[in-house]
């Protein structure tokens, strides 16, 4: 199952939630503002992929994040929704 990882105070978390629900793609949402684990997992995965580098030279967070069930990390909602679509 998807794992996405984000925020409830961050309107594009929410908005990718909401997209996903309409879609009626499972995944498993990781809220890092409540879940300390989350926490960590994020940070591991954002200070090990160099899809990040950009994110953090602009001082931004990288949310929602998401892992698909492959293993590959997008930060691309719309590539994570149609991933998520072919393997129905």
């Amino acid at each position: 199952m998807m794992k996405i990882y984000g925020s409830n105070v961050c309107p594009s978390t929410l908005k990718a939630i909401e997209e996903l629900k309409e879609k009626n793609i499972n995944f498993d949402y990781r809220d890092f503002c409540e879940d300390i684990k989350a926490l960590k997992e994020f940070v591991a995965i954002r200070d090990e992929n160099s899809l990040f580098d950009d994110v953090k030279d602009e001082k931004r967070i990288g949310i929602p994040c998401f892992v698909l069930d492959n293993g590959v990390i997008t930060l691309d909602k719309n590539y994570a929704i149609e991933e998520s679509m072919k393997n129905r």
